[in-house]
């Protein structure tokens, strides 16, 4: 997990991105549903970008739409059962403990979110 360091303390980040969009009526993962033309996980990790998070850990569920539509190289985590955000989080931790003094834990589903 990729770490920031502010202030003499290290960050690292995650993003729970595993929503199915079901309550949304939609086949599309919640976090590539657009809210101003962008989908919403853009908007999220453009904040991060901003905050020098450029390389957060996003945790997905098993639909390959996500990293199909990101379109780059980024870090993520599986999340084999939709159980939740406790859930998303273990599958995080099932790959080891972040080192980093703090963590930062930010769903994808918050557009107006800044640095």
């Amino acid at each position: 997990m990729t770490q920031v360091e502010a202030g003499g303390e290290t960050w690292a980040c995650v993003v729970l991105a595993a929503g199915r969009g079901s309550r949304m009526r939609s086949s599309l993962p919640k976090a590539l549903h657009h809210v101003g033309g962008v989908p919403l996980i853009r908007r999220v990790l453009g904040a991060l970008a901003d905050a020098d998070f450029h390389d957060p850990m996003i945790v997905r569920g098993l639909s390959p739409a996500l990293p199909d539509a990101l379109g780059e190289r980024r870090r993520f985590v599986v999340q084999e059962r939709p159980d939740g955000s406790g859930g998303a989080l273990r599958a995080v931790f099932a790959g080891g403990m972040p080192t980093a003094d703090h963590l930062l834990v930010l769903n994808a589903d918050l557009p107006l979110i800044t640095a």
